[in-house]
């Protein structure tokens, strides 16, 4: 549920079927890798995913990079996620808190990459 959320987060709706194939790709190699790392450092989730980006939204040109993000589990209705672009100039990171009020209510606490704050409510509703 969580790593859905953070999925959400951190996709791009621009981007390209082949960036999406490469970066599921790399993915294959690189989660047993990521499972090692987060085991050994004590976190719930580490992954550094291929990140295909074009910096100006103007050219076909793009500039692979990656994305390093680390999730912890703080207590069992809160999980904070840290995520950061690699070797780029741009200052972007995400920060996500992740709080489960109830089983209807939770909330999502985030720093964007462009250093705003968002506060998103929701209410699951079974039908």
């Amino acid at each position: 549920r969580t790593e859905a959320a953070e999925l959400r987060a951190l996709h791009d709706p621009n981007q390209r079927q082949t960036d999406i194939l490469a970066t599921r790709a790399v993915q294959v190699f690189a989660d047993p890798i990521s499972q090692g790392v987060a085991q050994t450092f004590g976190v719930d989730t580490f992954q550094l995913t291929p990140n295909f980006t074009d910096p100006y939204g103007q050219t076909s040109r793009v500039n692979p990079s990656a994305r390093l993000t680390i999730g912890k589990r703080i207590s069992d209705r809160a999980y904070l996620t840290f995520s950061r672009t690699l070797n780029t100039a741009t200052y972007d990171q995400i920060i996500l808190l992740e709080y489960d009020a109830s089983d209807r209510l939770s909330w999502v606490l985030s720093r964007n990459e462009d250093q705003s704050f968002a506060l998103e409510f929701r209410v699951k509703k079974v039908f």
